[in-house]
C-alpha cells in the first residue's frame, strides 16, 4: 500500500501497478505473454498479433493482441476498461466470453458472472495511472479506503459518525493537503502521526 510501480515485462509490455497490487509472469514469458494479477492495473501491451497476451485476474482472463485496458480486481469482482485496440474477456473456465471496442468495459460479479459490455462515459477509473484521486459524492467510508491505499496509511474516525459524502479531485498532492481540503469542505479536523491518521468532527475535537 501507497507504493504504485511501472514494470516493463520482458517483451516491452508497460504495466503501471496500483498501490495493494501483485502482478505474476513466468519464465516461459516469451513464448507465452500469460500473468496472473490481484488487484489494479493498467496495461500498455507491445503488439504481437502471433502471441497474444492473457491476464488471469480473479476468475476470469482478458486476452489482447496490442491494447491499452485497464482491470481492477476487488471483493466483489473484476471490471475491465479497455482503452484502446481490442480484448476478449471471458471466465477461467472458458464460457461467456466478450468482445471489448475502445471505451468499453465490463464487470465479473463473483456471484453471477460476467455482465453484459457497456459503454465507458468516462476515463475517471484510469485517472489513477496520471496520480489523480477522483470523489464524486463518495461516502466519507469509501474515501477513507482508497487514501489508506494510496498513502499507505490507517486512517480511524473517532468520536461520532460522519455520515458524510465527499467530491473533490486531486493531483499528485501530498496526504496533508487532500486532508486539509477535505476538513475545510465537511467540516472535521484531523492528526497525523506517521502512518497513522485521525479524523474527527470539528466539534468533537479535543483542545
Amino acid at each position: 500500500k501507497g507504493q504504485k510501480s511501472i514494470i516493463h515485462l520482458p517483451d516491452g509490455t508497460k504495466v503501471h501497478l496500483n498501490s495493494g497490487s501483485v502482478l505474476q509472469y513466468f519464465s516461459d514469458y516469451q513464448s507465452n505473454r500469460y500473468v496472473e494479477l490481484e488487484g489494479e492495473a493498467f496495461f500498455e501491451v507491445e503488439k504481437k498479433p502471433e502471441n497474444p497476451f492473457v491476464v488471469k485476474s480473479g476468475g476470469i482472463t482478458t486476452t489482447a493482441l496490442g491494447t491499452t485496458f485497464n482491470v481492477n480486481i476487488d471483493d466483489s469482482g473484476v471490471k475491465v476498461l479497455l482503452i484502446e485496440g481490442k480484448v476478449r474477456v471471458e471466465t477461467v473456465e472458458k464460457t461467456g466470453g466478450k468482445i471489448l471496442n475502445p471505451m468499453e468495459e465490463v464487470t465479473y460479479d463473483f456471484g453471477t458472472g460476467l455482465s453484459e459490455v457497456i459503454p465507458a462515459n468516462n476515463m475517471d477509473d484510469v485517472l489513477w495511472v496520471q496520480g489523480i484521486i477522483k470523489f464524486e459524492n463518495t461516502p466519507l467510508e469509501e474515501v477513507v479506503e482508497v487514501l489508506e491505499d494510496w498513502y499507505g496509511v490507517e486512517i480511524v474516525i473517532v468520536g461520532e459518525p460522519m455520515d458524510f459524502r465527499y467530491s473533490g479531485q486531486f493531483n499528485n498532492e501530498y496526504l496533508s493537503n487532500v486532508l486539509q481540503t477535505m476538513s475545510y469542505s465537511l467540516g472535521m479536523e484531523y492528526r497525523i502521526e506517521d502512518k497513522y491518521v485521525e479524523l474527527k468532527k470539528n466539534d468533537a475535537m479535543k483542545k
